[in-house]
This record gives C-alpha cells, structure tokens and sequence, in this order.
C-alpha cells in the first residue's frame, strides 16, 4: 500500500470510531445526523481528524478555566485567526441550525461563507436550496453548494489530509 493510502485508510478508520463514540440523534429513516455529515463532507473531502478535533477542542474548551491558552497553537490557521476567539456565529442561526462542525472542518470556507453569505442566500432561494426549520440536517445541500464553490474558487480546503 502507499504512503497515502495508509494515511487516508488511518483518517477513514479515526472518523468511523468517531461515529461510534458521539451521541446523535436518529431521524425517522434510521440515519444519523453524524454519519450524514462524516460521510457526505468529511470523507468525501478527506478532512483530517486531527484537526477537525484540536479544532473543536479549543472551541468545546473555551469557557473552561483548565483550558491550555497553548492550545490554540495547534488549531488550525483560519479557525485561529477567524472564530478562536469569537462565540458570534453567523452560520449558526435558526435558519441553518446548529453547525459547530462546519467550522472546526471547514474554517476556511465558514469563513469565505460568512462574507458572502447574503449571496449565497439569495442564489439557493433561487434554486430551491430552502432551509429547513424543523431539522437542521436537512440544511447540508446548501453547505455542500458553499464548499463546492469555495473548492471552484480556492481549489484546496485548509482542514484536507
């Protein structure tokens, strides 16, 4: 086997203990909100457990008093500078829900999100990518649309093995 092939096999199997190990609530076709996500975003874009999870972890951490200031070293360089210190979320709204997930994994995209997010509204109005009130899960077409066109764009995501 190749080098990247044992790295990415090694990721894939650190993201499917995830599945395993976190709560998520089942909707009524039997389907996770977790194993949605990890299989539709994070393996599909080969984000990297690690810093998914260093991501997370500071921002879990934060309003604790035994959080390591150092930590925030090891986080990566666009959740760092753009939301490490901020509890604002403009993606996290009653419209799209609760999405902490999309940015510990795709900072750099929530990030190019939140400034052209009155754009990108209108365009999946436009298109039928309506959001849902009632189940947040039912949002990721419009998160798919976003890292589709950040990849156009940018044509690398920070958070990628």
């Amino acid at each position: 086997m190749k080098f990247l092939d044992l790295l990415f096999s090694k990721n894939k199997r650190r993201w499917i203990s995830f599945l395993n190990e976190v709560e998520s609530p089942i909707d009524r076709f039997g389907v996770s909100k977790w194993r949605l996500i990890v299989d539709n975003f994070f393996l599909k874009h080969n984000i990297d457990y690690d810093k998914f999870y260093l991501n997370a972890k500071w921002d879990n951490d934060r309003l604790s008093i035994y959080q390591d200031k150092n930590d925030i070293h090891k986080c990566t360089p666009s959740f760092k500078k753009y939301f490490a210190d901020s509890i604002e979320r403009k993606l996290t709204n009653k419209l799209l829900g609760v999405n902490e997930w999309f940015y510990h994994a795709y900072p750099d995209v929530a990030y190019w999100f939140e400034e052209h997010y009155e754009e990108i509204e209108r365009y999946c109005n436009s298109v039928g990518y309506y959001y849902s009130f009632d189940d947040e899960k039912y949002n990721l077409h419009v998160f798919e649309y976003v890292i589709n066109e950040y990849l156009k764009k940018q044509g690398k995501l920070e958070c990628t093995i």
